[in-house]
């Protein structure tokens, strides 16, 4: 059940019934039907030990929370081809379960649904409008992350502490209408080189890339309109590119807005600065208080018009 080679319901039932179609259920690794899929919540956990195949039901539209969380021999799942939600902890401790096949038609995934588990990478389909949080949380071996294009689509919520301790990672792609960056999202992403966020982020909240060690560059869209001065609360210097411009990530660390400098580019139509500017906007921003006003763009541009 590739990320890469999607399968409809029936052949993923058929792969993994070796050519027999097996009924919903829990399956041990003999492919004996341990127990029925509205069963497992009140099973004993020793039974939960023995799982190493889940199928679901073709109608099912949601799987419950803590449906499978503990099922620590869990190496493959087949989801309805109509899922719509992931309920919290739902595969929670999963640690042998290294990949799942996301349908097309997902929307929500709820708290912690992955967390601790041993996915290497996953596939976010574009139907997505919540990742709530921690929702793949401390996933070690966790290393690409993907979201499918949906710039069709309403904006996404992503989640505090979304791939949180995912120190494996090094492929980030988000997409669609990712409009803020929360707290801790990327916290401790230690194999994160370069980061690419989408123009539809606006803001980007405290320690969201903390101990995030080995950072290159970090391209924001044109749209940000605020940045945390604790974002990037790393010791080592990096790149980070707004636009046309690039700016040392020294010169942002003890800022709290960002705001004024969209506020030049947009209102006076200015997109590239030069480095005299640039030492002048940083300059008057950080001798402004936190929160920082149109006034402020007004000084800066009266000295850069000077």
């Amino acid at each position: 059940m590739s990320n890469n080679n999607k399968l409809s319901y029936e052949e993923q039932v058929l792969k993994i019934g070796n050519g027999k179609m097996l009924e919903p259920g829990f399956y041990d690794k003999d492919m004996n039907k341990i127990a029925d899929i509205i069963e497992m919540p009140i099973i004993r956990q020793s039974k939960r030990d023995e799982v190493v195949v889940a199928i679901f039901e073709k109608d099912r539209t949601e799987i419950k929370a803590n449906q499978c969380n503990f099922m620590l021999h869990l190496k493959s799942v087949v989801l309805p081809d109509n899922l719509k939600v992931i309920q919290r902890e739902a595969f929670f401790l999963c640690q042998n379960l290294t990949e799942i096949n996301l349908p097309d038609s997902l929307e929500v995934i709820e708290e912690y649904a992955f967390q601790r588990s041993g996915l290497t990478a996953i596939t976010i389909p574009a139907a997505i409008c919540h990742i709530r949080d921690g929702a793949f949380l401390e996933c070690g071996d966790l290393e690409s992350f993907v979201m499918e294009d949906n710039s069709l689509r309403n904006p996404v919520f992503l989640g505090s502490e979304l791939v949180c301790g995912c120190y494996s990672l090094t492929k980030l792609v988000l997409s669609g209408h990712v409009t803020e960056i929360h707290q801790n999202a990327f916290l401790s992403c230690e194999s994160l080189t370069d980061v690419v966020l989408p123009d539809s982020v606006e803001r980007i909240e405290k320690d969201a890339f903390e101990n995030c060690y080995n950072l290159n560059t970090v391209q924001i869209g044109t749209n940000i309109k605020y940045i945390d001065q604790h974002a990037f609360n790393i010791e080592q210097t990096f790149d980070i590119i707004v636009g046309n411009n690039k700016i040392n990530s020294s010169d942002l660390r003890n800022l709290n807005m960002y705001d004024e400098f969209q506020i030049i580019a947009r209102e006076r139509n200015k997109i590239q600065f030069t480095d005299e500017e640039i030492d002048l906007i940083l300059s008057a921003l950080a001798d402004s208080p936190v929160d920082t006003s149109k006034e402020l763009a007004d000084r800066v541009w009266i000295k850069l018009r000077d």
